[in-house]
């Protein structure tokens, strides 16, 4: 584990006095590890952050905030995505219906539009 400080000690978590941690580098194989254990179940038990922890040679705190921290990415990619998906068939919805929710605001010009253009 590597910290982002110059001179600071490795897994030291004490601060230099300015109120604020420096933040963990993690390794590759660490962060491989972490990514593996998420993969396979969001939420750890006490028991098995213990494992891992020690498995990976981080501290359980480390451990418990980088898979809180990864949950909440995962939360804001699914929104994100459900966003995307839901512009996308806004696009594509072909439906005429002013009370229609996918409806785009941009409707194409139906026939009776054109005609009133060549008038």
């Amino acid at each position: 584990m590597f910290t982002c400080a110059v001179g600071s000690s490795l897994g030291n978590d004490s601060n230099d006095g300015n109120g604020k941690r420096m933040r963990t580098a993690f390794t590759s194989r660490q962060l491989l590890g972490l990514e593996r254990q998420f993969a396979a179940n969001m939420y750890l038990s006490r028991l098995r952050r213990i494992e891992v922890s020690s498995l990976l040679q981080l501290s359980e705190k480390q451990t418990k905030i980088w898979f809180q921290n990864r949950r909440v990415k995962y939360k804001k990619d699914l929104m994100t995505e459900a966003a995307d998906v839901s512009r996308s068939e806004r696009r594509h919805c072909a439906c005429q219906l002013r009370t229609c929710s996918q409806r785009d605001r941009k409707r194409p010009a139906s026939d009776s539009d054109n005609d009133v253009k060549d008038l």
